[in-house]
């Protein structure tokens, strides 16, 4: 869906005013360099986790966005056999609350949720993915009560180096060692990015900003 459809969906289904704020959301432009860097490696680690329940039922039919023309843009998945979507919200900085800023999350979880309802969803989650430890536990335990029920807040850890990400033993080394016959550091990095490079044969939509 283009961005001009969303916004004409939003306007029918929650009026002007949530119409001329996602407009203005999604022309306000995008994060810095480090940023994109966290929502490429975001994507690898969700793309290999797909992946993995592909390989274990590839009937499923599961579609795959990045920057999506929606509230909740940065990532997301959905799973149509099983009714059910999961916006990602990526936030690389330690300054980061559920009500501040130009684009409250809270709001924009909020609509999120608004619009999977009226399209039909039966199961909608927004999800605050964030790199810093202690704002985790934070952001963990003031979700606002208005978003409480579809709404949670995950640690996803940083990274520079791929290298040092799987020596360090990151998230992302088990995700990619689940989709490949081999577990040698060295290796595992470039058989599992070749590996979701081809990923397109079982997975009906994606977009992704891989590295």
């Amino acid at each position: 869906m283009s961005v001009t459809d969303e916004i004409n969906r939003v306007r029918v289904e929650l009026g002007d005013t949530a119409a001329t704020y996602l407009r203005n959301k999604l022309t306000g432009g995008k994060s810095n360099e480090d940023g994109s860097r966290y929502e490429s490696n975001f994507a690898v680690f969700k793309l290999s986790q797909c992946i993995k329940e592909l390989q274990l039922n590839q009937n499923r039919d599961i579609e795959l966005f990045s920057q999506a023309p929606s509230f909740v843009d940065d990532f997301v998945v959905k799973d149509n056999d099983l009714s059910r979507k999961q916006s990602f919200q990526l936030k690389n900085s330690p300054n980061i609350s559920w009500k501040g800023g130009r684009n409250p999350i809270a709001l924009d979880f909020q609509y999120c949720h608004r619009m999977d309802k009226e399209e039909g969803l039966e199961d909608s989650e927004t999800i605050l993915t964030v790199s810093d430890h202690d704002l985790h536990a934070r952001l963990s335990s003031t979700i606002p009560d208005e978003i409480a029920h579809h709404t949670s807040c995950e640690h996803f850890e940083d990274y520079i180096s791929s290298n040092k990400a799987l020596i360090d033993n990151h998230a992302i080394k088990d995700a990619l060692s689940q989709i490949c016959c081999i577990n040698e550091i060295d290796k595992l990095w470039k058989k599992g990015i070749d590996y979701l490079k081809d990923a397109g044969a079982i997975i009906k939509n994606i977009s992704l900003p891989l590295v």
